[in-house]
């Protein structure tokens, strides 16, 4: 009992809020239609392009006429008759006339190569060089090897010397050797340097 009072109190407090707060809203009458929306018209269709016009067929032209053929004017032909004394002596003065200018040109042409034979054959600039260098290197051979001889005397040992004589001979002028054998590899180092410069 006491439970269906309990739920009866509620339906009554839900009817009574529903008809509080339901009277006004059916009071004030049913609310207007929104105002229609206005869609945009649909654009127009693109307009198609226009098919391309069809190809002509070519028009058939008629060929050019052919050029006009010239036609040469006849030459009068002179008479063929033989040459007269006047033309044959000019002739033979225009003969007579080539005749000498060849001779003179082969006579012309005689002298100048005579004379290119007559004259001493030009000196070239390395004609003394080669001649002094092929005098000046047996000479520098020779002070070369007398230099390295001497130089080799200086320093050979007195003992390896089996003469006694050149044994004290080589002693007493050990240092003379050796300084004349230096100086001359020098001066021949120099003088090789000089002729090889020079050529």
């Amino acid at each position: 009992m006491f439970g269906m009072g309990r739920a009866a109190k509620a339906a009554w407090v839900g009817v009574s809020l529903s008809l509080v707060f339901g009277v006004p809203a059916f009071a004030a009458g049913p609310k207007p239609d929104p105002p229609p929306i206005k869609h945009a018209p649909p654009p127009p269709p693109a307009p198609q392009p226009a098919p391309p016009p069809a190809p002509q067929p070519p028009s058939l032209q008629p060929p050019p006429p052919p050029p006009p053929i010239a036609v040469a004017p006849a030459v009068p032909v002179l008479n063929a008759s033989h040459p007269t004394a006047a033309e044959l002596r000019a002739k033979a003065a225009k003969r007579a006339a080539r005749r000498r200018a060849a001779q003179r040109a082969k006579r012309r042409s005689a002298q100048t190569t005579e004379q290119i034979r007559a004259q001493p054959p030009p000196l070239t600039a390395g004609a003394p060089a080669s001649s002094s260098s092929a005098v000046a290197l047996p000479i520098l051979l020779l002070a070369f090897l007398s230099g390295v001889v001497m130089l080799g005397l200086a320093l050979t040992p007195t003992r390896a010397v089996p003469w006694s004589r050149a044994s004290h001979a080589l002693e007493g002028h050990r240092d003379e050797l050796g300084v004349i054998g230096f100086f001359a590899l020098v001066a021949t180092m120099v003088f090789f340097v000089l002729v090889q410069v020079t050529k």
